[in-house]
């Protein structure tokens, strides 16, 4: 039996499922990092990493294997993907290092990073390979690697951290840094000037408690 339109464009979320976006080429063109499902039907995002040379395509990140019990989402996501007007679940966005060697992305309100590497499964950058989870707030909004791929930025109540990226363990991020509101640290000032240094958009020495980095800037 022909399934009917209205049901094909219900089902596909308006044939938008298995198509690629959001893309992020690497420096030397050699591998673009995107976002698509497994399948015209699969409503689930995973991340994914295309070899330029040799064509093949790799799957970095699969929310059904992270997250097995599904997503929980907080209030504020659900306002963020009703914004946006997201489709999809699973890693809806994620964000890179200047040279593509780490990616951030947030699944069921939890920060995962992941080291994206070459074909014959070297890590770049000294990343470790495979998504793991980071030691930051729950629910964390946002998270986004410093052009360096050291740390991440994310959004926790309304309140900008940054935690190190532990390149050993997973679940161990180190000490987050409280950036903004009432909770910031005493060395919050500092910390935003360092992460801006490389931010094209303004000066360092112009950064506020208020700014939001490049690397963690809203979409």
């Amino acid at each position: 039996m022909t399934e009917s339109f209205p049901r094909q464009h219900a089902r596909t979320r308006r044939f938008s499922l298995g198509i690629p976006r959001s893309f992020k080429v690497s420096p030397d063109g050699s591998r673009v990092v995107f976002l698509r499902s497994q399948g015209g039907a699969d409503p689930v995002t995973c991340l994914w990493q295309l070899h330029v040379r040799s064509g093949h395509e790799e799957l970095v990140a699969d929310p059904a294997a992270l997250e097995p019990a599904g997503e929980d989402l907080s209030p504020q996501e659900k306002a963020r993907r009703e914004r946006t007007r997201e489709q999809a679940g699973g890693i809806v966005g994620f964000a890179t290092d200047r040279e593509l060697t780490v990616a951030a992305f947030s699944l069921a309100g939890r920060v995962y990073v992941t080291g994206l590497g070459t074909p014959d499964g070297r890590e770049t950058g000294g990343q470790e390979k495979g998504p793991r989870l980071l030691g930051a707030r729950s629910p964390a909004l946002d998270p986004r690697p410093d052009p360096t791929g050291t740390r991440v930025a994310y959004v926790h109540h309304g309140a900008l951290h940054v935690t190190p990226i532990d390149r050993r363990a997973s679940g161990a991020g180190g000490v987050t840094t409280t950036m903004t509101g009432p909770g910031a640290t005493p060395k919050a000032r500092p910390a935003l000037v360092s992460l801006a240094e490389a931010c094209p958009r303004r000066p360092a020495a112009s950064v506020t408690n208020d700014c939001v980095p490049c690397v963690a800037a809203a979409r």
